[in-house]
């Protein structure tokens, strides 16, 4: 009898259970552009981190090199200085070290006659516009919000590794910086005219990251490595900007359609005029 009322409570048991998982929704598996996309915003994130890094580690450099030749130098006038003036010109001699630091790094050697290129500035304003949605469904509008989005953050990509390039190769550099620019003017086109968004579709989700991929292989890849491999990529970062330009072109066209309708109606109402139908007031 015990066991036979075991055996009810568990058939009971798994009676819940597989109500309940008739009820709550499995999770939908994650589709292959969705793994990537969630890849791309990792990464993202640990190439911001790891910037948010280095800039901490350049700060610190600056303050301890700063430090340490204000105190030298402090010490060292305070020989034939009284106290006052040999603290003076110590922080006067620290401050200009980290000064000088400071503009090593962020602008290159060039900047002191060296005859090293120079680093071009980073650029701040790398920003998705926003998207008119006032002729499109939220969820449309949503959707393509997101695209500009990812995009911005590949253009970004795209110019640091412009800016490590910029040494080894001037010309890959401002290949990539010709990219920047081309998709920020399809991303404005396209948060201007949302209706031709399926035209630069593929080039923001496909050939933007592809871009960026390209870009990062050319500052990763060693000196002992075969020139043909930069060759090979130069070139496809050229091909990169004919399709970036192509699209631009594309976009900028009179919708054919519409033009014909309203051709179409032009002549419509002039043949109104010339036959005397018209009224004089536009159609």
């Amino acid at each position: 009898m015990a066991n036979h009322r075991r055996r009810v409570r568990d058939d009971l048991v798994d009676v819940v259970y597989d109500v309940i998982r008739g009820v709550v929704p499995a999770e939908a598996p994650q589709d292959e552009a969705s793994l990537r996309a969630q890849a791309e915003r990792e990464a993202a994130r640990a190439a911001a981190k790891a910037e948010a890094r280095q800039r901490r580690e350049q700060r610190e450099l600056r303050t301890y090199a700063g430090v340490g030749v204000g105190l030298a130098t402090g010490g060292l006038v305070s020989i034939i200085a009284p106290t006052v003036a040999a603290v003076g010109v110590g922080l006067l001699a620290g401050g200009c070290v980290q000064l000088l630091i400071r503009a090593i790094q962020e602008r290159g050697v060039a900047a002191f006659g060296l005859g090293l290129p120079a680093r071009a500035p980073k650029r701040a304003d790398i920003a998705p516009p926003e998207v008119d949605g006032r002729n499109l469904a939220r969820s449309q509008r949503d959707l393509i919000q997101g695209v500009l989005d990812d995009a911005a953050d590949h253009m970004r990509a795209l110019d640091d590794a412009a800016r490590g390039m910029e040494r080894r190769d001037a010309a890959a550099a401002e290949l990539c910086r010709r990219l920047v620019r081309t998709a920020e003017k399809l991303s404005d086109a396209i948060a201007d005219a949302p209706a031709k968004f399926p035209l630069a579709q593929r080039l923001f989700t496909y050939n933007l990251p592809k871009a960026v991929y390209v870009a990062q292989t050319l500052v990763d890849l060693p000196d002992h490595a075969p020139a043909k491999r930069a060759e090979e990529a130069r070139h496809v970062l050229t091909r990169m900007d004919m399709v970036f330009e192509k699209t631009l072109l594309d976009l900028s066209e009179v919708d054919a359609a519409e033009m014909d309708l309203e051709m179409r109606l032009i002549n419509q109402s002039l043949d109104e005029e010339l036959n005397g139908k018209g009224d004089g007031k536009a159609p």
